[in-house]
């Protein structure tokens, strides 16, 4: 096979698969509004991720070293915090990860 059918063939699969998934949610999407795990699997995401970035922001911290952690710990309860009044998860982000920048700069 050429290098330019290759490059073809593979743009076009490529190509189907990208309108496959963005066709597929609108010929199934009353089947999928009903489905109950998928209603369930929506609901518990985003709780899941949250738990996950947590996980890979503090990992990497050397908690014996100076500055031990604390402006990932500060930033994680600004974020926390923020949540917890104002129910913005766009506002608790970006200001925790604006602050934890900041921090790191300054630090």
């Amino acid at each position: 096979m050429s290098n330019t059918l290759y490059c073809l063939l593979t743009i076009l699969a490529l190509c189907a698969m990208s309108l496959a998934t963005r066709l597929l949610p609108f010929l199934f999407g009353d089947h999928l509004a009903k489905n109950k795990h998928l209603l369930y699997v929506g609901g518990s995401l985003p709780a899941a991720i949250m738990v996950l970035l947590i996980a890979f922001e503090l990992e990497p911290v050397k908690w014996s070293h100076y500055p031990h952690g604390l402006p990932q710990l500060g930033c994680l309860a600004l974020t926390g915090l923020l949540q917890a009044k104002y129910h913005n998860m766009l506002l608790s982000i970006s200001v925790g990860a604006g602050c934890f920048v900041v921090l790191q700069y300054l630090i």
